[in-house]
């Protein structure tokens, strides 16, 4: 399962519960261009609530970094996770009463775009 790479920082370096961690992680998402940016849309999801999905990431190693409403009543959530080779790797999920989720992640990396939308899905069905 794609997730099982993710690892916890050391604590030498931020926490991923502190705000300067979370303000670096949120000019991260904007310092990664839209080359970096790969996108999906899932229906039938069984999230609850905002979080119920904050809940469901975290036991994967992703940390809610920021949430928010959008401008269409979707809650949107920002999450991160730092993999074993150092690669931070950051997603906004929106989700919209009635089951629907979009999933945006942006890395350096292209080759984790499809586990990772793959493993959202999972994590969003179950």
């Amino acid at each position: 399962f794609f997730f099982l790479m993710i690892r916890r920082p050391p604590r030498s370096t931020l926490s991923s519960s502190s705000a300067a961690s979370d303000v670096y992680k949120r000019q991260m998402w904007r310092s990664l261009g839209t080359d970096s940016e790969s996108n999906s849309e899932i229906a039938g999801i069984t999230v609850k609530s905002p979080d119920d999905l904050k809940d469901r990431f975290s036991r994967f190693g992703l940390n809610e970094v920021a949430r928010m409403k959008g401008q269409q009543g979707q809650s949107k959530q920002y999450f991160a996770a730092k993999l074993v080779n150092n690669i931070l790797l950051l997603s906004e999920i929106s989700v919209w009463a009635g089951g629907k989720a979009e999933c945006c992640l942006k890395a350096k990396n292209a080759a984790l775009s499809d586990p990772f939308h793959a493993s959202i899905k999972h994590i969003l069905l179950q």
